[in-house]
């Protein structure tokens, strides 16, 4: 879950596209889909002018 300003701006909860054969490769492919749409999140705030860190 993505927040901003306290509040929550994203959730996901889906299965994955590919089947993963042990834990630590699903909590990658899952960090890995995080940081996709936290790269995307911010190119938009920034295209909308919102200062982001």
């Amino acid at each position: 879950m993505m927040t901003f300003a306290g509040g929550a701006v994203s959730w996901k909860s889906r299965l994955q596209k590919c089947v993963a054969l042990s834990i630590t490769e699903a909590e990658y492919i899952a960090a890995t889909e995080a940081a996709k749409e936290l790269s995307w999140m911010k190119k938009f705030l920034q295209e909308l002018g919102v200062e982001v860190q």
